[in-house]
């Protein structure tokens, strides 16, 4: 007697887990595209939400697990060795990137917001856990709506 799922409760978690993993890169990418604009309008703020760019490692692990779940779910097979290997290479890669985008973005785009006359409003930013959320605000705007 099989213990396996049907295929086609398998193939709707395949589903579900790749776009998730799709959303997990689309977010991040929206973000910095809605950062840049915001940079280039110059506005009397910007709002950097740093923890939206910790999806983009997590999306990168996901996608990389999808070949294990697509020989698993449609062939009933087991990944071979050479691409068992890609795999948990590429989502460890995924993990890794996922500490360490959202601070390299920071650091490549606070340079670009300082050099513009902005700084830091502290009044406006938040933090939750490791998740931040930065203000910058031109001279005069911190703190005012």
């Amino acid at each position: 007697m099989s213990h396996a799922a049907p295929r086609w409760l398998a193939g709707t978690f395949l589903f579900m887990f790749a776009a998730l993993a799709a959303i997990c890169l689309w977010l991040p990418v929206n973000g910095l595209i809605e950062l840049i604009g915001s940079i280039e309008q110059g506005g009397p703020k910007i709002v950097f939400d740093k923890g939206v760019f910790y999806l983009f490692g997590a999306g990168l692990a996901l996608l990389a697990l999808l070949p294990d779940g697509i020989s698993n779910v449609l062939f009933r097979k087991r990944i071979g060795g050479r691409i068992s290997k890609w795999v948990m290479r590429s989502a460890a890669a995924g993990i890794v990137l996922m500490i360490v985008v959202p601070h390299i973005v920071h650091w490549s785009l606070s340079r670009s917001i300082v050099d513009r006359r902005y700084s830091v409003c502290e009044a406006d930013s938040s933090q939750w856990l490791f998740v931040r959320t930065i203000v910058y605000a031109q001279p005069g705007h911190c703190g005012v709506d």
